[in-house]
């Protein structure tokens, strides 16, 4: 592919794709394989990257609205324009099936679009004072040279969603994506060039992630954050940043309810768990881990939610007879296969799957206790486990026994009892 053959073993830097000497491998997560490569920057490298974000703040943030919109929409028609070559290099370092590649390509193009109109609407305020001959203004301005960190498991979306706002309220950005899927972001890098974003505005670096990690929150010249990713990362960069007193956007990991209400229509919401479990093989933050069922209908539903997923095909993301494709890695696999020993040991009932074979896994149904490790951990994976409730108070307070935020999941017909349970 044209694309990857041009991003190959570089970093983006300053407005140039740089090649560096030590290389970190691109493993595609179906076949195994190697299909990339990128630099593993040292020291020196990374800060050299970080002063030219630095520098470059300031001219960038003098640009005008207009300057900004015109790059933004060119950008974004250009990732519009190539949808098919950027979702096939997506499938092929991530490995989600091809349909949903090019949905995650639109979703992350509606960021670049959204913000075009945004931008006008940066407006600061004028308030009357404590007499007469004072007024409060509040004008906004870009923080400045800010900083993205983003995750494997959406490797477009999750970076326009960070970078572009940054770039549409006049700050330069350095992002360090995921060492295991850093392809997309370099090509968005390339087509931000092209649309006529200027040098050093936007740069990509790769590398080990403690050490960039370290080096972005101790450096006070960088004063902005935004990081997608787990919840202890997440505690690690909140404390190393205090020193440096960055602004920090962290969406962290989710342990997400699911609670199911006896006056449902089962096979609706089935086919929605279905959907909402085994989008992107399950590897979302806010995927339903827990799903609790009214206990009257318990049996019934998993009848008809194992039926369901006994037809789902887990296969390479290019087949288009896979439903999902495979998990990022061999130790995604043993995470589960370890939540899954755990909860078996203290009594859960496998109801159907779990049979691996490399990164792929068969779509799981467990009957579980609150007991359980699977219970307080974020699964990341095509794993249904499921717990049985008698009233709503009760699966309230289970529901929200855990440190995880982010999202929950209520199905009911009655609109007191899903606003109560949302609440």
């Amino acid at each position: 592919m044209n694309l990857l053959k041009n991003i190959t073993g570089k970093n983006y830097i300053n407005g140039e794709f740089i090649e560096f000497g030590k290389q970190i491998s691109v493993i595609n997560p179906s076949t195994l394989k190697e299909i990339s490569t990128v630099p593993n920057l040292g020291l020196s490298e990374i800060n050299s990257a970080i002063n030219n974000t630095v520098q470059t703040f300031s001219s960038w943030s003098q640009s005008s609205f207009e300057e900004r919109i015109a790059i933004l929409r060119k950008w974004y028609n250009l990732v519009i324009e190539n949808i098919d070559e950027l979702s096939h290099i997506l499938t092929l370092e991530q490995g989600k099936v091809l349909s949903e590649s090019k949905k995650e390509i639109l979703y992350g193009a509606s960021f670049i679009d959204w913000y075009t109109y945004v931008i006008h609407n940066i407006h600061g305020t004028i308030k009357p004072g404590s007499s007469k001959a004072h007024k409060i203004v509040t004008q906004y301005e870009p923080v400045g040279a800010s900083v993205a960190i983003t995750p494997w498991n959406f490797p477009n979306a999750m970076i326009t969603r960070k970078v572009v706002p940054a770039i549409a309220a006049g700050c330069s950005v350095i992002l360090k994506p995921s060492s295991l899927t850093p392809l997309s972001a370099l090509i968005l890098a390339k087509f931000a060039s092209d649309a006529g974003l200027p040098a050093g505005v936007f740069n990509v670096i790769t590398g080990d992630s403690d050490v960039i990690g370290k080096s972005f929150c101790e450096d006070f010249r960088l004063r902005k954050l935004s990081f997608t990713g787990s919840t202890n990362v997440g505690k690690i960069l909140y404390q190393n940043a205090a020193n440096t007193l960055k602004r920090l956007s962290l969406e962290l990991g989710g342990n997400a309810p699911f609670i199911i209400t006896a006056d449902n229509e089962l096979e609706k919401v089935a086919s929605d768990l279905v959907v909402a479990k085994t989008r992107n093989s399950g590897q979302s933050c806010t995927s339903p881990n827990r799903i609790f069922i009214e206990e009257s209908i318990y049996e019934k539903f998993i009848e008809i939610l194992k039926a369901k997923f006994t037809k789902l095909k887990s296969g390479d993301g290019f087949d288009k007879a896979s439903d999902i494709g495979p998990l990022i890695n061999s130790a995604a696999i043993e995470k589960i296969q370890k939540l899954l020993a755990d909860a078996q040991n203290k009594g859960a009932k496998l109801i159907c799957g779990g049979k691996a074979v490399d990164n792929f896994i068969e779509p799981i149904i467990i009957d579980c206790l609150d007991n359980m490790d699977i219970f307080r951990t974020e699964i990341f994976g095509p794993v249904v486990a499921c717990y049985k409730f008698k009233d709503l108070d009760e699966v309230i307070e289970r529901a929200n026994s855990t440190e995880y935020g982010l999202q929950g999941y209520v199905y009911s017909n009655n609109i007191s009892c899903g606003t109560n349970d949302s609440n």
